[in-house]
């Protein structure tokens, strides 16, 4: 299979995929049953990573966009075996990546609740009255501050505490989108419009992150395309283009770049989708060329997380 790849050098500088650990929601673990959509092709005795190299295994969630639920297979890093694990009717890959119990609930005000069914019920309303439309949770700063973005007169991001104090820490420019929550952060693109109904946003593109006392940082800028994800933990940073392709730092520094939608940073090892097809990218005995896992999934893999 011929793939373009770069090689990596040091690094010189409306919705994404939201990063935080959490349980996946409506899976039941059945690893014992083959992946009818998955090719693993390695055997057993010819592993594509080291034993002592990386973690063994990780949960992979697949997009299948016909289907009555998304797929998840736990990926076996070390032979690049994958497994169907069994979800419920349903179950959507976004599910893996959700804040934590608290959810958005309609109420009898007409507005929306921000509830876990306990000590959260904070209903979202402006300085005004006015009941915030639209509202998105992203994330959680910490275990008593949500980050959710939400519309009155512009789009806005809210810091709400479990306390129910609602504070508006920053507006959201008109031609932008929100890309998520990732590394403790939201973070959002600009774009620039398109003349026409045919001609849709491009470059320039600047990729800002929000903290929750509200500081907004540029942390990156392209000319040609936009930025369309972030995935963001301690020093490492990976974003990915509206052009398909990604660049990435590692905690030493060290720059990754390629084609395809980064899905997880394994300490500074970035597991990468290519279509179907899952990399590897970072520093091997081999050098820095992405490590082809040999796992080609029926769908868009989509998300990722370690298997606990």
């Amino acid at each position: 299979m011929s793939r373009r790849r770069r090689r990596g050098g040091r690094a010189t500088s409306w919705v994404g995929a939201i990063v935080a650990t959490v349980l996946v929601a409506g899976v039941a673990y059945t690893l014992n049953q083959p992946a009818p959509a998955a090719d693993a092709s390695p055997s057993a005795t010819t592993p594509v990573i080291a034993a002592d190299e990386v973690p063994r295994r990780v949960l992979v969630g697949v997009r299948l966009a016909n289907a009555d639920r998304d797929g998840l297979y736990a990926v076996d890093l070390r032979d690049g075996e994958a497994t169907a694990v069994e979800v419920a009717k349903g179950w959507r890959v976004e599910s893996m990546h959700e804040a934590s119990a608290l959810r958005l609930v309609p109420n009898d005000d007409r507005g929306v609740t921000l509830t876990d069914g306990g000590d959260w019920n904070v209903v979202l309303r402006a300085p005004t009255g006015e009941a915030y439309a639209e509202p998105r949770l992203l994330g959680m700063f910490d275990e008593r501050h949500a980050a959710v973005v939400a519309r009155t007169d512009r789009v806005r991001v809210l810091n709400v505490s479990r306390a129910g104090q609602i504070t508006s820490i920053a507006d959201i420019p008109e031609f932008a989108n929100v890309l998520g929550f990732s590394g403790g952060a939201v973070w959002f693109s600009t774009f620039t419009p398109g003349e026409g109904i045919e001609s849709g946003p491009s470059g320039p593109s600047g990729l800002y992150k929000i903290s929750a006392h509200g500081d907004k940082d540029l942390v990156s800028g392209s000319k040609d395309s936009v930025f369309v994800g972030v995935l963001s933990i301690d020093e490492r940073v990976a974003t990915w283009m509206q052009n398909g392709s990604f660049t990435a730092t590692a905690s030493d520094g060290f720059g990754l770049s390629g084609l395809g939608m980064p899905l997880l940073w394994i300490e500074d090892r970035l597991l990468v989708a290519d279509g179907p097809d899952l990399l590897l990218y970072g520093s091997t005995a081999e050098g820095h060329e992405p490590v082809d896992l040999r796992v080609h999934l029926t769908g868009s893999p989509a998300v990722a997380k370690m298997a606990e």
